[in-house]
């Protein structure tokens, strides 16, 4: 029966933990895929009530003709209150998206909790190999 690498570096041998580590498979955890948190049927009324201008001011746009100093005034106020309508879209995005922009934070920073040490463990014994090397090669010239 192999000893896990884990048992091993409990029982202190450099020999034993050597054979262990290199003959330890790799495998990768299974994660699973996570599901969306919202469908588009809950985010939809969101910005329902912008709905309605939205449809304005398409049909608006595939009407307009711009051919005299009052059309332009009109369609500079179309355009400012498109806008306008674009603005809060953006906010109301902004606000239905931040709390899960947040919980992305969260799950960064703990995931550098676990790859720090990790990044420093791995640090350590590639300096020890480098050492390895070095010595090894200056005692063969």
């Amino acid at each position: 029966m192999k000893a896990t690498l884990d048992e091993t570096v409990k029982s202190g041998s450099p020999d034993a933990i050597k054979e262990s580590a290199a003959s330890e498979e790799r495998q990768e955890e299974p994660v699973e895929q996570g599901e969306p948190l919202l469908e588009m049927k809950i985010l939809k009324p969101k910005f329902s009530h912008l709905s309605t201008q939205i449809e304005q001011f398409q049909k608006y746009a595939d009407k307009i003709q711009v051919d005299s100093s009052m059309s332009l005034t009109v369609a500079e106020n179309n355009v400012g209150l498109i806008n306008d309508t674009l603005k809060n879209i953006e906010k109301v995005r902004k606000v239905l998206k931040d709390p899960y922009m947040q919980t992305g934070k969260m799950i960064d920073e703990y995931a550098k909790t676990l790859t720090i040490p990790l990044n420093e463990a791995k640090t350590s014994v590639t300096q020890s190999i480098t050492n390895y090397k070095s010595i090894e090669t200056a005692t063969r010239k």
